[in-house]
Formats: C-alpha cells, sequence, structure tokens
C-alpha cells in the first residue's frame, strides 16, 4: 500500500512556500490597516484604502480578513501587543536597578506608555479613540485592554484590604487609559512628566497599601 501523500503547501516562489507569503501579506495589511485606521479613523477608512496602502488587491485582503472590523482587531491586538512588550520592558530595566523600589517600576513603566503614545500618534489615536467607533468590536476589544491590566497592574492590587481586586484593577486601568486619551486628544499639551506624575498619583495608593500589607 503506497503511503498516504503529504498535503502540499503550494509552489514556492523567491524561496517562500504559499503559508510565508500568505503571513507575509496579512502582516503588509496590517501594517497598512494601522497607517490608514491611524490617519483617516475607522470610519473614513475603506478596504480599498488598505490595499493601496499595502499594493495588494482587495482579493489578497479577504484572503487575510473577513471585513474592515477583522482587520481593526488584528490592528488593535498587535498594537497591544507592542504597548506590553514595551511597558514591559521598561519596568524589568527599573527593576534591575533598583528591585526594591516599586513606585520607581511603575513610573518606568507609564513613562514608556506615554513616550509611545507620543512617539506613536497612530498607536494612540486607534487603541484610545478609534477602539470605541470600530463596531461591533469595542466589547471584545476591551477585554483584550482588560487582560493587559491583569497583567500589568494587577499584581500591584493583590493583598489590598476592604476592595475588590478586579474592580480596584479596572479602576486603575480606566484612570490611566482616560488620562492617555485626554493628553492624545488636547494635543500633547502637558508634558511627559506631567502626565506620568498624574498617573503615578491614581496609582500611589494601591502600591503604598500594598507594601504596607505586606510589612505586616
Amino acid at each position: 500500500m503506497d503511503a498516504p501523500k503529504t498535503p502540499t503547501t503550494g509552489r514556492r516562489y523567491a524561496g517562500k512556500s504559499l503559508e510565508q507569503r500568505r503571513a507575509a501579506r496579512r502582516s503588509s495589511l496590517i501594517a497598512a490597516g494601522k497607517a490608514v485606521f491611524g490617519a483617516k479613523g475607522f470610519h473614513a477608512a475603506t478596504v480599498r484604502d488598505v490595499c493601496t496602502a499595502a499594493q495588494l488587491t482587495e482579493r489578497y485582503f479577504y484572503e487575510s480578513f473577513e471585513s474592515r472590523e477583522a482587520l481593526f482587531a488584528a490592528v488593535y491586538d498587535d498594537l497591544i501587543d507592542q504597548v506590553r512588550d514595551h511597558v514591559v520592558a521598561a519596568m524589568r530595566r527599573q527593576v534591575e536597578t533598583d528591585s526594591a523600589d516599586m513606585a520607581a517600576m511603575v513610573r518606568a513603566g507609564l513613562r514608556a506608555y506615554f513616550g509611545l503614545i507620543r512617539e506613536d500618534p497612530q498607536a494612540g489615536r486607534i487603541t484610545l479613540v478609534e477602539v470605541f467607533n470600530a463596531s461591533p468590536q469595542p466589547e471584545r476589544l476591551s477585554r483584550r485592554m482588560g487582560r493587559l491590566a491583569q497583567e500589568l497592574i494587577l499584581p500591584l492590587a493583590q493583598g489590598r484590604s476592604g476592595a475588590d481586586v478586579g474592580l480596584l484593577t479596572a479602576g486603575a486601568l480606566g484612570a490611566v487609559v482616560f488620562i492617555a486619551m485626554r493628553w492624545t486628544l488636547g494635543g500633547y499639551r502637558e508634558t511627559e512628566q506631567q502626565v506620568t506624575d498624574s498617573a503615578l498619583a491614581m496609582l500611589m495608593p494601591i502600591i503604598f497599601e500594598r507594601k504596607s500589607h505586606a510589612r505586616s
């Protein structure tokens, strides 16, 4: 009996398999989506705009995404991953400098976040403004941000007495995001130092009660 045939992966072009070419096209569409959504906004952006920016036909768009909303979700997820990696890296660098100073670690993470938002206005617009326009995606996307809060903020709230940790985490995240949103929509009038200090002031009660609870 003949051995079963291995499913074909398509012809190779320029040394790349079909799957590799598809993955490359998807990455190009996500990059183009960020540029288009970040410049025009969700409602003004069209599939054709994205395809033009990616230099791909609409056929290839629908190969990767079933709709404009699906592309927006992929762009948003990619940006949130970038935010997480950027903030975590900054916090880890601070820990290596002074592992005992939790406030300094949080400040480093906040500074990294606000710095990224200012250096990349498209990321700021998409994650802080357009996410609320990308119907029917906001609920799912907000859950994605909630998971990020659990990763970054929840450890600070653990051990706090007299409060629901989940609600406290959501409130802390909301405060930081609202500060970032106001700063972005206001044209970055305040300095990065001012917005970092303001956000840290919201988180300080959580940090210090956690530390005092740990000592008791």
